[in-house]
C-alpha cells in the first residue's frame, strides 16, 4: 500500500511511515514543515483509501475509514524511544538521557518510537467521529488546508477544498475542557449523485476562509490542547513555537518536556463568546439548527 501512494502520488512531500498496528486500524505519520505538506498527505492517504476499496474490497461489504490530526513535539506533545531489543542496550545513562540520544540518532533498524500528548489524545477521539464517508480532521489540520486554499486571500486552485464540510461541534471526552469541538471533515463520497442532489438540503460545505477564521480562534483561545508548529510555513502564525519551548529550525528538536512545561502565563486567547459566535454564524451559514444545549 505504501509503494502504491509513492509510486502514484507524486504530490506527497514526505514519506508516510507505519506508528502501529491498533486491531484492525493502521496508523501512519508524516513530519511535516510546511501547510501544503499536509495538504499533499491528506489528499494522498485519502486517495490511497479510495484505490485500496476498488482494487481489494471490490464487491465486498467492507470500506476504510479514517483521519488526520497535527502532534507538535517538543511540547505540547512528547516522544519516547523502544528498544527494539531491549538486550542490547548496556548503558548506564539515565533513561531520558538515552531516549534523548535514540530520538537524535533515529535508528528505526534499533528502535521504534512513540507519541503521546494532548494532541495526540484529540486525535483519536476526533478519530472515532470518522465513517466510510467522512474522513474527520482535527483543528489544526483544517487551519493548514483552509490557509493553503485560500493563499493570499483568495481560492487557491492548487489546492481545492470544496468537499470540505462541517459536521457540527460535539464534546469530546477529555478535550478542551468539556467545550464543544468543531468537527470538520473530508467528504470522501461528495460527488455521488445521491449525496450531490442532498447537498442542497443539508448545505454542510463551508468556505474555507470561513473554516480558517473559526479554526484560527479555536487555537488562540484560552485552554486549548494542542499547538501546530510548520518551520517551512508560507503563514507566519505557523511559526511560532509553542509556549516555553525554544525551537531550533536548524537541528532535530530532541527535549522531552511534556506539555506539563507549557509557560503558563501566556497570554490568554480570546473570549469564549468569539467562539461561539464564530461557531454559531457558521450554523446559521450552512442552515444548521441552533444547538439547543450551548
Amino acid at each position: 500500500m505504501l509503494a502504491d501512494i509513492t509510486d502514484q502520488c507524486t504530490d506527497l512531500e514526505v514519506p508516510l511511515r507505519l506508528w502501529k498496528a491498533v486491531g484492525d486500524e493502521l496508523i501512519f505519520t508524516a513530519r511535516v514543515s510546511s501547510e501544503s505538506e499536509i495538504y499533499h498527505a491528506v489528499r494522498c492517504w485519502i486517495d490511497a483509501m479510495n484505490r485500496y476499496e476498488e482494487s481489494s474490497l471490490f464487491g465486498e461489504s467492507l470500506a476504510t475509514k479514517g483521519g488526520a490530526f497535527v502532534a507538535t513535539f517538543p511540547s505540547p506533545d512528547s516522544e519516547s524511544s523502544i528498544p527494539i531489543n531491549p538486550s542490547s542496550e548496556d548503558s548506564d545513562a539515565d533513561v531520558l538521557d538515552l531516549n534523548e540520544q535514540a530520538l537524535l540518532e533515529r535508528d528505526e533498524s534499533r528502535y521504534r518510537f512513540d507519541y503521546f500528548g494532548p494532541s495526540v489524545d484529540t486525535g483519536f477521539r476526533v478519530f472515532s467521529m470518522c465513517n466510510e464517508r467522512y474522513f474527520t480532521l482535527a483543528v489544526e489540520v483544517v487551519w493548514a488546508l483552509a490557509a493553503v486554499s485560500t493563499s493570499e486571500g483568495v481560492s487557491d486552485t492548487r489546492h481545492p477544498l470544496a468537499d470540505l464540510v462541517f459536521r457540527g461541534s460535539h464534546a469530546l471526552k477529555g478535550v478542551w475542557n468539556g467545550r464543544e469541538y468543531p468537527l470538520f471533515a473530508i467528504d470522501r463520497k461528495i460527488n455521488e449523485g445521491v449525496n450531490k442532489a442532498l447537498a442542497g438540503l443539508e448545505n454542510q460545505g463551508v468556505e474555507p476562509h470561513v473554516a480558517l477564521t473559526l479554526c484560527r480562534e479555536c487555537v488562540k483561545s484560552d485552554g486549548w490542547p494542542s499547538h501546530i508548529y510548520l518551520a517551512n510555513a508560507l503563514h507566519p502564525e505557523f511559526k511560532a513555537p509553542p509556549s516555553g519551548t525554544q525551537v531550533n529550525t536548524t537541528e532535530p528538536t530532541t527535549a522531552v518536556d511534556g506539555y506539563e512545561s507549557v509557560d503558563e502565563s501566556a497570554p490568554e486567547g480570546v473570549p469564549n463568546s468569539s467562539i461561539d459566535e464564530l461557531l454559531a454564524d457558521v450554523r446559521k451559514i450552512l442552515g444548521m439548527e441552533p444547538d439547543p444545549n450551548p
